[in-house]
């Protein structure tokens, strides 16, 4: 909340309030605890615009009460928590006070008198004394002064233990009973029976803030368990622990052989954090473990996308459906809720498939109790109770220590830009919410139960959301010096759904297509005019069975929200005009806001790692650690393409102890990342070349005279997940890799990959974007791709082959740091990131198309071009060479190299049109 300004108000000294006007109304009932401190007459409610509402407004130490004092109409009286007051703001000139809070309401009241001397004082005294009650320390709180006190024991650690079944293989250890091994942990913790409480010190040192391995689910038949913690220590030494390496070996004896890693953030998030000392796992150090990235922004990101979607909300006059969705997108905060969505349910997934998983982001308190949480309600309909959902949220959130005082600005100003203020857990119960909206009903309580839960999250009238952890809780005596919230909530009776049909379904949400409702019950409750249906899919819960239209309505519906939503996200003008503008790169490194600065990738790297151990992440890789001109001058990709250095050492590898040579520099130099390409013998089943950038190098790897067994080493690289792999449109690449060398690679999967093809779609371009294209957009060089479809596998190579295998690559890492410059800056990275998470499976599993020759290349052309002339088509919109290659790669009988005259004509034109539309060229 801002401090009122009261620079160049001028005053009168009046004696007392009431003597101006006639008697004030009675004061209203208050809770036990609750004292008035001040009141004010003549007062307005001007929200209420076509009804002259006047009365008092009250301060007490809880709450602001409004109380009408018109004879004339029903006695009305509007009570908000002080501790719920975002901001406060004065408008001198209209004797205005606008009121914001954080659960999105809005309030306005307009001082009245006879005298504008009278006004000014009144304000004042207002400003003055809100301010004064609205900001205070924890302990001052209105719980700790409410009469009414206990209510608290819902949730017990063994009788959890003893309800999932779990008692066999896990304990409850005390180690943490003094909150010296954990301060952020409870005091009982549930870990493996096989690991005694001395390794359990030992581990916990490699991980951030102490916060180790901990039971928060166990499957009662299949012993598939949902673990927590926080990050590893790793390092850009790459650390380990061996006693951590032991706690987890536990943890997959005492449920399932197969386990997954959990990462909550995007992979170049854990990269950065790596580079401050923390990081991810090295599954390899964790045996029959799997690493996975959810690819969740942060609660910076979060707190953006609240005040956006509050500033949506609070615009009185919504313009149309169209816009508000539109603008509804925008605020991304629908997306900020998809990825939550989507990483819960993929932990359900695995769970189903009898696979463990544990949980974690960077601290282990924020995103790690979203997923957490999420999972164990769409698994256990135990939690789907009124019980069961208080035990679930006392126990991921309140136990586990999410910091609900930092992140709900318990008695803190500026909540809207207090960096450790964040919606993470109204992000968790909107997604409750939209989990109840698709299954009515499973579940015991309403609407309703989870708008007063949220409600009283920052009213500060009960304990049970007050404090940061156990730890700050049992120190402020909460536990014997306020009340529980559940208590207040089991006595009404308004909360229940009436609805509810107990069963023991394992529920999922459809996310897909726009299936998210936007949730105008809580959102905008409090605005006078409340939107109606949105063409979201938005619903009000209660109607939400009523509400049927016809199949072509509902499918007309659906087409026009693809084409408002792809309006709203590809606008091609905007975003290539800011793509093409420099930005500051921003890094932010902690969830709890204790870095934020805005600074550029060098500098972050100047600041956090030494000279002599160094892992670049967002800069061009140089092997000579001593070179510091040429490592700046290559680590400024805001700089234009004259300043840019493409100047490089260029090999050629034609035996295998020079790839091995080669090899081994990449990993003695901490190469963050690599760049490579390929060239292939047409038809696609011969590997010709394979070309490589790393650090200053330039490398031809000649494949014609190596065999597969001597390109060992470097399909160790490939393989290798702490190098980054960038390459442009590589799919029949890595296709052919995975069938060419299965026999090393195994089970692994080549990667990780950033696809600069890929990239540039996140980014804005509405198509298929070429290498030579991108180069020539953003550094004006021109691309000869004249060699392009050169005989490959014939030597010696010729120097244009030769400088055109290079030109493949020179600039791939240049585009590379300035792609992820604007991903993050756009807040798309994390999006990004996680499709090419999904795409380096999907790589392994494709198998690869057959590629045609030359011959059908030419017939089929031929046909397309009579077809276009047809159709008054011009031909060079349309395509090119390689993808009327890929499109006949795609239709059938093509490995025997078939003509196009052999086949049937219908076919052939079916797949045309079809061709035509996805070019966008004709009408579906």
């Amino acid at each position: 909340m801002c401090s009122p300004d009261l620079q160049g108000w001028t005053f009168v000294q009046i004696p007392q309030f009431h003597d101006f006007g006639r008697q004030i109304s009675q004061p209203p009932n208050l809770l036990k605890g609750e004292e008035v401190i001040c009141y004010f007459l003549y007062v307005k409610d001007v929200n209420q615009a076509n009804r002259n509402i006047c009365g008092s407004i009250y301060l007490t130490n809880y709450s602001l009460i409004f109380v009408s004092s018109n004879y004339f109409m029903d006695f009305q009286k509007i009570q908000i928590p002080l501790a719920s007051i975002a901001t406060i703001e004065n408008n001198r000139a209209k004797n205005l006070v606008e009121i914001t809070c954080k659960n999105f309401r809005i309030q306005k009241f307009e001082f009245q008198t006879d005298n504008i001397q009278k006004a000014e004082y009144y304000m004042y005294q207002f400003m003055k004394n809100i301010d004064a009650i609205c900001f205070f320390k924890l302990e001052s709180a209105f719980a700790f002064q409410h009469d009414n006190k206990g209510g608290w024991g819902v949730y017990k650690a063994k009788n959890e233990l003893i309800r999932m079944q779990a008692q066999d293989n896990w304990r409850i250890t005390k180690i943490n009973e003094d909150f010296k091994t954990c301060e952020s942990y409870p005091q009982k913790l549930t870990v493996p029976k096989c690991i005694c409480d001395e390794d359990l010190e030992k581990a916990r040192t490699f991980r951030s803030r102490y916060r180790i391995p901990v039971l928060s689910w166990h499957h009662s038949v299949t012993k598939a368990t949902i673990t927590r913690a926080s990050q590893p220590n790793t390092g850009v030494t790459f650390s380990r622990n061996q006693f951590d390496e032991y706690l987890i070996q536990g943890i997959i004896k005492s449920s399932t052989s197969k386990f997954y890693i959990i990462d909550c953030r995007g992979r170049l998030n854990a990269l950065v954090n790596q580079v401050a000392g923390a990081g991810t796992e090295i599954p390899e150090n964790y045996e029959n473990a799997t690493l996975l990235f959810m690819g969740i922004g942060n609660i910076h990101a979060m707190r953006r996308s609240l005040k956006c979607l509050f500033e949506l909300c609070q615009t009185e006059q919504k313009e149309s459906y169209e816009k508000f969705n539109t603008d509804y997108v925008n605020t991304k905060w629908a997306a900020h809720l998809t990825a939550v969505i989507a990483g819960a349910q993929r932990i359900v997934s695995l769970i189903k498939s009898e696979i463990s998983v544990l949980i974690h982001c960077s601290d282990g308190w924020d995103r790690t109790s979203q997923l957490s949480s999420l999972a164990q309600i769409m698994l256990d309909s135990f939690y789907r109770t009124k019980l069961g959902f208080q035990i679930l949220i006392e126990k991921e959130w309140i136990s586990m220590g999410h910091k609900f005082a930092h992140r709900c600005g318990h008695g803190q100003k500026n909540f809207w830009d207090n960096n450790d203020c964040a919606p993470i857990f109204l992000q968790w119960v909107d997604c409750i919410w939209q989990l109840m909206n698709q299954h009515p009903n499973e579940f015991e309580f309403n609407e309703s139960y989870l708008i007063e839960i949220l409600d009283n999250v920052y009213s500060c009238r009960f304990g049970t959301f007050l404090c940061d952890n156990q730890n700050q809780s049992v120190n402020l005596k909460v536990v014997t010096n306020t009340q529980s919230l559940w208590p207040y909530l089991n006595e009404q009776t308004h909360f229940v759904n009436k609805d509810y049909k107990k069963s023991e379904n394992i529920l999922e949400i459809d996310y897909t297509g726009g299936n998210l409702a936007f949730w105008e019950s809580y959102y905008c409750r409090y605005f006078t005019r409340p939107l109606k249906t949105l063409a979201i899919n938005h619903f009000n819960s209660r109607e939400t069975n009523k509400l049927k239209r016809s199949e072509t309505q509902h499918e007309k519906q659906i087409e026009e929200l693809k084409k408002q939503l792809q309006n709203a996200l590809f606008d091609k003008q905007q975003l290539e005009s800011e793509y093409r503008r420099v930005l500051p790169f921003a890094m932010q490194l902690s969830e709890d806001g204790s870095q934020t600065d805005l600074i550029t990738a060098n500098e972050f790297l100047v600041k956090n790692r030494s000279r002599s151990n160094s892992k670049i992440l967002i800069s061009n890789n140089n092997t000579n650690n001593n070179n510091n001109n040429t490592n700046n001058t290559n680590n400024n990709s805001n700089s234009n393409n004259k300043s840019q250095n493409f100047n490089f050492d260029e090999f050629i590898i034609e035996t295998k102890e020079q790839l091995v040579n080669f090899c081994e520099n990449i990993k003695l130099n901490n190469l963050q990342y690599i760049a490579f390409d390929t060239e292939f013998l047409t038809p696609r089943d011969k590997l010709c070349l394979i070309q490589v950038a790393a650090g200053n190098e330039l490398v031809l790897i000649d494949t014609v005279k190596l065999n597969n067994k001597d390109l060992e080493s470097f399909v160790a690289i490939l393989v290798d997940k702490n190098i980054l792999k960038i390459v442009h449109a590589a799919s029949e690449d890595l296709r052919l890799f995975y069938k060419s060398f299965s026999s090393i690679i195994n089970n692994n999967l080549i990667g990780p990959i950033h696809d600069i093809q890929i990239a540039e779609e996140f980014l804005g371009a509405n198509k298929t974007v070429g290498l030579a294209t991108i180069v020539n957009d953003q550094l004006k060089i021109n691309l000869d791709k004249s060699e392009q479809l050169s005989n490959w596998i014939a030597r010696p190579l010729t120097p244009k082959q030769i400088q055109y295998a290079f030109n493949d690559i020179r600039y791939l890492q240049y585009l590379y740091n300035r792609q992820v410059q604007f991903l993050i800056q756009f807040d798309n990275f994390d999006f990004f990131d996680a499709r090419m998470a999904e795409l380096e499976q999907e790589y392994k599993s494709i198998k690869l198309h057959s590629f045609p020759n030359k011959s059908v290349i030419k017939e089929l052309t031929e046909v397309i071009d009579n077809y276009l002339l047809a159709h008054k088509i011009n031909k060079t919109q349309v395509y090119s060479k390689s993808e009327v290659g890929h499109l006949i790669s795609n239709l059938p009988d093509l490995s025997r190299s078939n003509l196009v005259t052999g086949w049937r004509k219908a076919l052939l034109e079916d797949v045309i049109v079809n061709f035509l539309i996805a070019k966008g060229l004709i009408a579906n």
